[in-house]
This record gives structure tokens, sequence and C-alpha cells, in this order.
């Protein structure tokens, strides 16, 4: 199938072009949204090496993955947990879904143009980290970003507009090289579609299932809620 070939021929090639090396992490954070006076919570799960990430949703049962391209058409799968299911997304159709992210924002969970966009604020060392505090306004919005330079991660990030705000909060961190390979070696069992087949497939019980709860937008031109964008200037998912 199309998905494990382009998958094995990728992970084959992770080695063949550098990178800014960064430090492997697992980290685990708190996700907070309010409007007004509602309210929800929610958690994920962050693992990085130096050409993959992944984020896991626990409460939605949903894991996506990030794989790094030297011609900077990265790769994106879905993968559903509770189903044992998963969705491949050809870079041509990231583009027509308007999933369009540099692949800093992907491994830093933001653009590192935020770091000169916003003002430092302070520098603190918290539990034997530095914590540099970055505070400023990107396109309307309010931001608070407080980063750990040492692990090139957001220890926190705060984002607010009107009576609408968004926070992300780190939980824990580890350095756990085997924690991506470990995860794939599960999702990659799960039997697969591309996206671009799912207009077809729609009388899968899976997929129709999907596109009702919104992962998942069978039409060129419709919205597609990705979670992988943890958080953006203008959007939160």
């Amino acid at each position: 199938m199309l998905f494990k070939q382009l998958l094995i021929s990728a992970i084959l090639g992770l080695a063949s072009f550098a990178s800014l090396a960064l430090p492997d992490v697992v980290a685990e954070y708190s996700n907070t949204q309010k409007k007004g006076f509602e309210k929800q919570s929610s958690s994920f799960s962050f693992a990085r090496n130096q050409q993959q990430v992944i984020t896991i949703y626990p409460q939605k049962q949903t894991a996506e993955y990030w794989q790094k391209r030297a011609n900077g058409r990265h790769h994106f799968y879905r993968f559903f947990t509770a189903d044992q299911r998963s969705v491949y997304y050809p870079p041509s159709d990231l583009s027509s879904l308007n999933i369009i992210r540099s692949w800093d924002s992907i491994e830093n969970l933001h653009p590192l143009s935020w770091l000169s966009s916003l003002e430092r604020v302070d520098s603190q060392t918290q539990a034997g980290k530095q914590v540099d505090f970055y505070r400023g306004t990107l396109a309307d919005i309010y931001v608070e970003l407080d980063w750990l330079p040492e692990y090139q991660l957001p220890q926190r990030i705060l984002t607010k507009q009107g009576f609408k705000s968004h926070e992300i909060v780190l939980q824990s961190l580890k350095q756990d090289p085997a924690f991506i390979e470990q995860a794939l070696a599960e999702w990659l069992s799960y039997p697969s579609i591309d996206y671009a087949d799912v207009g077809d497939s729609e009388n899968d019980p899976f997929l129709a299932k999907m596109i009702r709860q919104g992962f998942i937008e069978h039409a060129a031109s419709g919205v597609y809620d990705s979670n992988g964008k943890v958080i953006q200037a203008a959007h939160s998912h």
C-alpha cells in the first residue's frame, strides 16, 4: 500500500540530510481553552527526535505524526488508536486543506519567529532550568511565552484575544530516544488509507464516523480541524 511504501522509504532516508540537533524529548502538557465562562481542559503528549514528531491526544484517542522531508513537503499521518486505523495525508492534500506548517513550528510547538517578534522581559532559573519569559502581541493576539532554551520547547504558552484564551503548560519532561519508535511499531500495524481515497470509501463505517466527528473532511474546500496545530498566532484547536 502506498502509505506503507512511503513510510518505509522515508524512514530509511531520515539520515540522508543533516539538521540542527535538538534534544530528543518526551513532554506532557495540560491544555486549557476558555471562551467567556466556558472552560475546556485536556492534555497531550509531545515527542520529538531529529526528523520526527508525534503528538498524542488521549481524550480524543488520536495521535498525529509529522515526518521531516528535505524538500519541505513534510509527511503527516493521523492514527485513531481506539479504532486501530490510520490516515495518511500526502503533501498536496495538506496544501489544499491549508495545513501548511514550517518544521520549526512543528518541532518547537510554535514558530521560532515568535522569539524575535515578542519582547523578552525576564530570564530565571527554575528547578535548574533556564526559563526565558516573552510577552507581546501577534496579529492582535496577546501572547505569553515561557521558553526553555536548553530544550527548545515552551514551558508555557498563553494566548488571549477578546474573551477567548488558550493555555498549554508543561507538566513533565524527559528524554526517551526509543519512545517514538515504540509508538510507531504499534500504530503502523493499523489498516491505513490515503486521504485522497477517503471520498471513494465513505461507506466505510470508520471513515463515516470520523467525518461526522470532524476529524476528516472529505471535501477539498472544507475546513479540517488539525489537532497537530497545537497553537498558532491566529488559531487554536
